[in-house]
This record gives structure tokens, C-alpha cells and sequence, in this order.
């Protein structure tokens, strides 16, 4: 798993008008892949993109996400931008 910092050096290159940060942990190809987003990482990834002018977007897959903690404590410039992700379950029935 790599740091805060390192997750953003692509960003530090490309400098995007925006950049998603992802307000929870993620388990992808069956377990192999973890990706650790804690509320201490998205204050530090936050605070880096302030620095390099970038606004954050943050995927909320939970309504219990919307850390609102980090507008108050000043790490978002302006309005903050949120997507919220809607995931669908299907049921898969025997017959």
C-alpha cells in the first residue's frame, strides 16, 4: 500500500483542474487490491491538493462519508464537489 503522498505524485505532475479522493476503503480483484482511506488520509491527500491548487472530488459511496469535517477545518477551498455513488445488488436465485 503506498502513503498519502506518494498516491498523489501523478497529481503533482499532471496538475488537473480536479481529483477524485475516494472517502472510503476499497477491496478490488477478490481481495488482492485494499486501498485504505481513513479520515487522517483524506486530511493529508486534502491538505496536498490545497497546495497544488487542485480541487478534490470526493465519491461518497455512503451517505456516513460526507466528511464535512474537512471544509470546516479549512482544507477545501470553496464548495466542496461530491459525487455520490449508487451501487445496485442482484440477487441470484436458485430455481
Amino acid at each position: 500500500m503506498l502513503g498519502e503522498l506518494e498516491r498523489l505524485v501523478h497529481v503533482e505532475g499532471l496538475r488537473p483542474e480536479i481529483f477524485t479522493l475516494d472517502c472510503g476503503s476499497l477491496v478490488g480483484k477478490a481481495g488482492e487490491l485494499v486501498m485504505v482511506n481513513t479520515i487522517a488520509t483524506l486530511r493529508i491527500m486534502a491538505a496536498r491538493l490545497q497546495e497544488l491548487g487542485v480541487k478534490p472530488e470526493f465519491e461518497v459511496f455512503d451517505i456516513g462519508q460526507l466528511f464535512q469535517d474537512l471544509v470546516k477545518e479549512g482544507l477545501i477551498d470553496g464548495s466542496p464537489l461530491i459525487q455520490i455513488c449508487m451501487v445496485w445488488a442482484t440477487v441470484y436465485r436458485r430455481t
